[in-house]
């Protein structure tokens, strides 16, 4: 009777046993469910807003292509300075000479430049190594109108990511120097390449002069740019009274929160001081507009992506910009960002090369900075 007993108990207890696993299992796969559901909904809301960015295609069909042999370099005329700001953002140009309040009237006009007899010898570089580093590029458009064609990269900003170490280096680009740019094109402004070829031509050109390799590209124009930080509520700057009184008092002395227009006026300031200085107050206005993103509300982010990322153009495909965007992300509260500018102060010299004014540099000598102090490895 015993062994009976027990062994009906036994069958009852294996009968129970059978009977929560189904149980268990149907509590497991619900919620596997309700991951892969969320998780779904997450990816389908990203990728929408990626979905948004204008992609540009890396190939001939490039409306905007200037082959070699129809490119040219734009010439800077006698009696003309390039200007960045008086009374209206997207002005150019007054007569060399004529000194904006506080500027500093040793700064020689364009064409007091010395020629060049002989023309620069630019040697190609050998690559950098790539490494952890996650390298893209942030381009400014010098487009002044609504609907223009492809204008010349006005602002090159390379923004090095290492994720390992959690290292960002902001690099500015000066778009006055005189560089090689491959494929059969004449030397030229760094900023032409951009102009004449897109992002492709522009990385080849990074390539052969400094050894970079950009993963990709983001650019916008001046309109994007006044449009963004207005919506962020402006940014925290601090003006100079030299500053101040170039932009006839539009940017009010000492700390405060400049708009859309005030921001654009401030970056384009160079008459001053220099182009280096101009370089230095693009990645000042970068870094608060960088501060703004990081503490902005899911719900402000969200309208800014909506507004804004339409107005964007990359070579990045939406998987390339999801990949980017794991690896980024998560450093965003942890990041160490430090800045720089190629060329480094007193690393170039100002010519004149075929009516145009350029700033000439040693390559080498760049090169052997950003792989000794300015990449973040």
């Amino acid at each position: 009777m015993d062994d009976k007993n027990n062994g009906e108990i036994k069958m009852k207890m294996k009968s129970k046993r059978k009977k929560k696993k189904p149980v268990f299992t149907t509590v497991i796969i619900v919620v596997l469910l309700v991951m892969l559901t969320v998780i779904a909904v997450v990816f389908g809301f990203v990728w929408d807003k990626i979905s948004k960015i204008q992609k540009v295609p890396d190939d001939d069909s490039d409306p905007y292509y200037v082959p070699p042999g129809s490119d040219y370099m734009e010439t800077d005329e006698p009696g003309y300075d390039e200007t960045d700001y008086v009374t209206d953002a997207f002005d150019t140009r007054e007569p060399a000479g004529t000194a904006a309040p506080g500027a500093d009237t040793q700064l020689p006009a364009v064409d007091t430049q010395k020629p060049v007899e002989t023309e620069p010898v630019i040697e190609t570089v050998d690559p950098l190594k790539k490494g952890d580093l996650i390298n893209i590029m942030i381009v400014g458009e010098d487009k002044r109108e609504a609907g223009q064609a492809r204008q010349r990269s006005d602002t090159m900003i390379l923004i090095s990511v290492n994720p390992k170490t959690k290292k960002v280096s902001m690099i500015s680009f000066l778009r006055d120097m005189y560089v090689s740019i491959p494929g059969g094109y004449k030397n030229n402004k760094l900023n032409a390449a951009y102009r004449f070829g897109g992002f492709k031509l522009m990385k080849e050109t990074y390539k052969q002069n400094f050894g970079i390799t950009i993963d990709g590209c983001f650019a916008g124009d001046f309109f994007d740019f006044v449009e963004i930080i207005d919506m962020l509520g402006g940014v925290e700057i601090t003006v100079t009274q030299k500053e101040s009184d170039y932009s006839n008092g539009l940017l009010p002395v000492g700390t405060s929160t400049l708009n859309g227009e005030q921001a654009l006026a401030y970056s384009r300031i160079r008459k001053i001081d220099s182009d280096y200085a101009r370089a230095n107050r693009q990645r000042t206005v970068l870094m608060s507009l960088f501060n703004k993103f990081k503490n902005s509300s899911l719900a402000d982010l969200n309208s800014i992506a909506d507004a804004i990322l339409p107005k964007l153009s990359t070579d990045m495909s939406n998987g390339d910009i999801l990949s980017l965007m794991t690896k980024i992300l998560p450093l965003v509260g942890s990041m160490e960002v430090n800045t720089y500018s190629i060329p480094y102060l007193g690393g170039y010299s100002h010519a004149m090369i075929n009516g145009a004014s350029v700033e000439i540099v040693d390559f080498k000598d760049m090169r052997n900075k950003l792989e000794n102090e300015y990449l973040p490895y």
